[in-house]
């Protein structure tokens, strides 16, 4: 008899957990332990299904749920380095991409404002390389679970050589204790760290920590970039678009709207879909004021010290329009008013002073009204105080003084501790009385004027002095000089400059002549026979370059490069002054002006300061501060100046309409004659001194027409020129300029063109 067969029971079905996915958060443990999925306790799964699809169709159900609840900034965060927008780091030659793609990852800190890609670009690194990617905050990791996570990095290192990086979010936030516990991991190699911040990590990161890292500084987006984010978005994530609204223009309001922080600009934009959704009938305007305000920066952030510090340096500089912007912005981001109020008080001491003492009180007045008044009232107090700062006059002598007395006593030995005279000491006892303290003092309201002979500093400071009289230092801004950058004539001739004049060239007259070629080719031949025997430092062109008025206006401009050539050929430097014959119906002074700047900028000194246009105040009025060799132009005043003045005439630009060419008016602008006057002032003060100067302009002035009538006939060998051309055609109206020349007693010579048979 066989004995019955035993049946073993059916073999469980056993679900080992996958490796757990790249990015780990904290906070949720996974078990070590083998799950087991018991056949029978399953349901029947639909369609011939397997039970174990089913799960697996679950899972991936809870996934996309997850997914689709994620903020829109979330679901299209970008994947790889080649979607990260705006940060020339991980561009195709950026230094940190190099790192990444060479597998050399550095522990490093990412610091940059809010919306900038720190964490897509953490994220993004990690699936780079591979590594194991573990997300932690100051807020749920600890000390122990920082030194949990170490351990697990070093065990996965060993097991499977996977590195482990850790992503520390707003690692500014982290105390000095969880900052330090990073120092031997880090150093090891054990684990990457990178650390996101928007606060500069030279003060929020332990230097410790800060050394063992790299410091990478991402720029804060443009609205370009942000734009490209949003149009991105929009491809990837909405694919019906509820409103007509929902197009390019309403992108690039939100990318304006996001002040370079791409998160708010997506968080914006789904904003929108979803009140376009459900309100399609919105207008643009009132979809703008349903749109959630931000506020202009983090008060605890750097932002709070930038602000306030760009507010005292407008007061500082009296800027006032530049005052009131940064504490509209302060108070617009809930700034506290008291704290506004005690740093206006430091300003009226330290930049007003002893020019306006009338300010302290004021400045105090301001803190005691927003304690008495309160927000929102108090700004008026605030506007209203900030204001009278930037009006009033400036005085920093007290202020230098004070950090003069503290310079002495902290750098120079003794000085701190020298004896005090004796006769100033204090003398409350007997013993200090019988020991002369205070003895000789002269108590002055006693004397007349209160004035006595008196020391009062200790014998070895005698006769030092650390009130200054100036109410302000001796240093010269150049910027405000116009001086241009790099720009000045050098000569090999000590205390010389040696210039070629070159004026009514008028190429390209008659060019449709068989005498216009050749004319000009003579008057180059003139100009290269003058350079190669006087070899100047400088030509000046002064005006009539070009004979507008009887070129092709497609040829007109082109004339200018060949006037320059034996310019450019022997390397000479060259300063323009338009004329007439340079505003024509077929060309135009800033026409001229472009193609200098534009093809021979290495050349032309040409500028043209006085904001305007050739019809109202000229293009070429400009100075240029000369110095001689040997000598260093930042640190000294110019050895000479030359001025240089557009007269304009001619007529308005309008090729192939000459009907609709007006006559321009034939003078230096009484606008050009102002910033003559200012900026020459400003340069005899800054510089307490005449600085001999030279005026260059095409038109003569009135003045020498009348001087050539009275007292015709002249003496060629007196007067060279003027006999030559009468009656003389001069400037309208130019009575301001010529008298603006003749008061200004650094105006040694005026140089000007336009009658051909004589030169000024």
């Amino acid at each position: 008899m066989s004995s019955p067969k035993l049946s073993a029971p059916p073999a469980p079905n056993l679900t080992i957990p996958a490796t757990p996915p790249i990015s780990e958060p904290r906070g949720s443990s996974v078990s070590n332990k083998r799950q087991v999925d018991e056949t029978h306790d399953l349901p029947h799964p639909l369609n011939g299904a397997s039970p174990h699809s089913a799960a697996q169709g679950s899972k991936r159900l809870k996934q996309n749920a997850l997914e689709q609840a994620a903020p829109l900034a979330e679901r299209v965060r970008p994947k790889t380095l080649d979607d990260v927008c705006g940060q020339e780091l991980v561009g195709p030659q950026g230094v940190l991409r190099g790192l990444i793609e060479s597998d050399r990852v550095p522990s490093m800190i990412l610091w940059g404002g809010p919306g900038t890609g720190k964490t897509t670009i953490a994220r993004v690194i990690a699936s780079s390389v591979g590594s194991r990617f573990v997300e932690i905050n100051s807020t749920s990791t600890g000390v122990a679970e920082c030194k949990k996570i170490f351990g697990e990095a070093r065990h996965e290192l060993a097991l499977t050589g996977r590195k482990t990086i850790i992503f520390c979010d707003e690692i500014h936030r982290f105390s000095k204790s969880q900052q330090d516990v990073f120092l031997g991991p880090v150093e090891a190699g054990v684990v990457t760290l990178i650390g996101a911040t928007t606060e500069n990590p030279s003060f929020k990161v332990g230097n410790a920590l800060l050394s063992r890292c790299r410091t990478f500084t991402l720029a804060k987006l443009t609205d370009e970039d942000i734009f490209r984010i949003l149009t991105r978005a929009m491809t990837i994530q909405i694919q019906q678009r509820p409103s007509a609204l929902l197009d390019d223009n309403l992108l690039r309001y939100l990318a304006s709207f996001a002040d370079g922080d791409a998160r708010t600009a997506l968080n914006l934009l789904e904003l929108s879909v979803s009140l376009l959704t459900h309100q399609p009938n919105l207008s643009f305007d009132q979809l703008k004021s349903s749109l959630t305000k931000t506020l202009v920066y983090d008060r605890s952030g750097d932002q709070h010290y930038d602000t306030i510090s760009a507010f005292h340096k407008s007061v500082r500089g009296s800027d006032a329009d530049a005052a009131l912007y940064y504490l509209a912005r302060m108070l617009a981001s809930g700034e506290d008013s008291l704290y506004i109020a005690r740093r206006m008080i430091v300003i009226a001491s330290e930049d007003i002073g002893l020019a306006d003492n009338s300010m302290l009180p004021l400045a105090i007045a301001a803190y005691t009204a927003c304690e008495k008044v309160g927000m929102p009232e108090a700004r008026i107090n605030l506007a209203h105080v900030a204001v009278a700062l930037c009006q009033a006059p400036k005085s920093t002598r007290a202020y230098r003084g004070l950090n003069s007395a503290m310079a002495a006593i902290q750098s120079e030995p003794g000085v701190g501790g020298l004896p005090i005279p004796i006769h100033l000491r204090n003398a409350p006892t007997r013993l200090m009385k019988e020991l002369g303290y205070g003895k000789e003092y002269k108590y002055n309201p006693n004397y007349r004027d209160g004035k006595v002979k008196q020391e009062y500093l200790p014998d070895k400071l005698k006769g030092r002095t650390f009130l200054e009289q100036n109410d302000f230092g001796d240093q010269i801004d150049r910027d405000l000089l116009d001086f241009p950058n790099d720009i000045y004539i050098q000569s090999e001739r000590a205390k010389a400059l040696r210039i070629a004049i070159f004026e009514d060239l008028h190429f390209g007259e008659d060019e449709d002549s068989l005498w216009a070629p050749a004319q000009d080719r003579e008057s180059l031949d003139v100009m290269t026979t003058i350079l190669s025997t006087e070899s100047p430092d400088l030509v000046v062109l002064n005006g009539d370059l070009i004979t507008g008025d009887n070129t092709f206006a497609e040829n007109s401009t082109a004339y200018l490069d060949m006037l320059v050539r034996p310019l450019v050929k022997n390397n000479i430097q060259f300063a323009s002054v338009y004329g007439n014959h340079d505003n024509q119906v077929n060309i135009s002074a800033a026409a001229l002006y472009r193609r200098e700047k534009e093809l021979y900028h290495r050349h032309s000194l040409t500028r043209s300061d006085v904001a305007g246009t050739e019809v109202d105040v000229g293009v070429s009025n400009y100075f240029l501060p000369i110095f001689f060799p040997g000598r260093t132009p930042a640190s000294r005043q110019p050895d000479l100046l030359l001025w240089f003045f557009d007269s304009k005439g001619g007529r308005r630009f309008s090729p192939g309409r000459p009907s609709d060419s007006k006559q321009i008016v034939g003078q230096v602008d009484p606008k050009v004659v102002s910033w003559f006057q200012a900026t020459s002032s400003n340069l005899k003060h800054y510089y307490h001194a005449e600085i001999p100067s030279l005026a260059f302009v095409h038109i003569p002035v009135s003045i020498m027409g009348q001087f050539q009538k009275n007292y015709a006939p002249l003496d060629p060998t007196r007067f060279p020129g003027l006999n030559q051309d009468y009656p003389m055609d001069c400037q309208n109206d130019d009575e301001p300029f010529w008298k603006a020349l003749v008061s200004d007693p650094s105006i040694k010579a005026v140089f000007s063109a336009h009658d051909h048979a004589k030169g000024l």
